[in-house]
């Protein structure tokens, strides 16, 4: 999930919209964070900053949708906006440690569906219909409701919460490639010190991690050995089930390095699919599922299989220059588009389901709105 936001604005995953980043044109390994600084696809609640689209070069030359390598905001971020996990202050403004809740948990099972909720409201109650970017407590309730599913925070602050809700948490990693060049298994275990100081009512099972660099990873075998290192250390040393995103929705090159990943982490593909694209297509279902049938076939010829693979989509309330959420379309055009990429999704079988971006508001819709848009969602049938 990539910072495809073009500024501050970014989640955790790619903000790629719907212009491809080929894997034979992308940028050099020199895009990707050295050792000292943070990934340079990242950005706030956004994602890191790529291009979805195809990792094309160097194979068959196949691409995915769109080919003009514009970039598109994403999954993830970081928090330097706002937009990322409030560590130790997530709760719209409560500090201090975590009280640990009692007991196991909820009963379960869960289904393999993920809802990142990354707070941007500080001590606000509410969000400003005039903030490009909020999540507050009142949107972070909305979507902690059943079925049984996972919560992807950065912190404990929302355990016992996330538990009354009959639901579980997953860890939200926002950025994958700070240090990379240090090996894949210095960074898995930075990746658990930190997530045991941040989790210390016990490390979640499931790891959701943005994101696969768009710029390194079709040109750089070094940092592909780097990412599929990090997983295999995840799953082998920790014991941890990994989602990691990747900023193509048709890839075509590097089938042996897919195939790899695979094995030790779940793909999540940022296959998006705009408002705008599924109302102008009548929102249409079938034609959803065309358009996610080819992200599918694309990733299954190079090795990762339909178990192997989840969509990311993207509920930002973005404007309608954005190939990626709403992209402008009205009230009912969105209620509409979630409805149908919701049926698509769940019509083609993927291995689980990730939604992202809920703190974007570059359409200044109303909290009353916003909450609407998420009763639509949660009341699908996903993954």
């Amino acid at each position: 999930m990539n910072a495809r936001a073009t500024g501050a604005i970014g989640l955790w995953l790619c903000a790629c919209g719907g212009a491809g980043a080929s894997e034979g044109g992308g940028a050099s390994s020199t895009d990707v964070a050295d050792a000292s600084t943070a990934s340079a696809d990242s950005s706030s609640d956004g994602g890191t900053a790529s291009s979805r689209g195809a990792d094309s070069g160097g194979a068959d030359g196949s691409s995915g949708r769109g080919s003009d390598g514009t970039s598109s905001g994403g999954a993830g971020g970081s928090s330097s906006s706002g937009g990322g996990e409030d560590n130790g202050s997530e709760a719209g403004g409560t500090t201090g440690e975590p009280t640990c809740p009692p007991g196991d948990g909820p009963p379960g099972p869960a289904i393999r569906k993920f809802d990142v909720v990354t707070f941007s409201c500080g001590m606000m109650a509410g969000c400003p219909s005039d903030d490009d970017q909020c999540f507050c407590s009142d949107h972070f309730d909305a979507l902690d409701v059943g079925p049984a599913h996972y919560l992807a925070t950065g912190t404990d602050a929302h355990k016992a919460q996330v538990w009354a809700g009959g639901n579980f948490q997953a860890v939200y990693v926002d950025d994958l490639n700070t240090g990379w060049r240090s090996g894949g298994q210095a960074r898995a275990d930075d990746v658990m010190m930190k997530a045991q100081t941040d989790f210390d009512c016990g490390v979640p099972q499931w790891f959701v991690v943005n994101e696969i660099s768009a710029g390194a990873w079709p040109d750089d075998a070094d940092y592909r050995a780097f990412v599929i290192d990090f997983a295999t250390a995840m799953d082998v040393d920790y014991d941890k089930q990994l989602v990691i995103a990747a900023p193509f929705d048709g890839p075509g090159a590097h089938a042996g390095d897919w195939a790899a990943l695979a094995e030790h982490a779940f793909i999540a593909a940022e296959a998006y699919l705009s408002g705008h694209e599924v109302n102008n297509n009548g929102n249409s279902v079938s034609w959803c599922v065309d358009r996610y049938q080819e992200t599918i076939d694309a990733y299954d010829a190079l090795g990762v299989g339909l178990d192997r693979l989840f969509l990311i989509e993207h509920f930002g309330q973005t404007t309608a220059d954005k190939s990626w959420g709403r992209a402008g379309v009205s009230v009912a055009g969105w209620h509409n588009a979630i409805e149908a990429r919701s049926a698509a999704a769940q019509a083609v079988g993927f291995a689980g389901f990730i939604s992202y971006a809920w703190s974007w508001n570059l359409m200044h819709e109303t909290d009353e709105n916003r909450l609407a848009f998420e009763a639509t969602y949660v009341a699908q049938s996903l993954p």
